[in-house]
């Protein structure tokens, strides 16, 4: 590993680091902000609505039948 690839992991780390600590103050937050109000909650009732970034992206395009090979391996007609 070269100096400048250790200076990039370490400013990479640095900055990861602070991200989540900055997440996790967010949450305490909103979770304070959400006890001591009476209106609707805020709060995100899902790890994947609190931190979507750290879970895979869920695709919103369904594939054709033709090409998940559900049909008996044919591809055209």
């Amino acid at each position: 590993m070269t100096l400048k690839e250790l200076t990039n992991t370490l400013k990479q780390r640095n900055e990861m680091t602070a991200y989540a600590m900055w997440k996790q103050s967010y949450l305490i937050c909103l979770g304070i902000g959400d006890i001591l109000s009476d209106s609707q909650s805020h709060f995100p009732m899902s790890p994947q609505d609190a931190c979507p970034e750290m879970f895979p992206h869920i695709p919103a395009i369904k594939k054709p039948s033709c090409l998940t090979g559900k049909q008996g391996g044919k591809i055209y007609g």
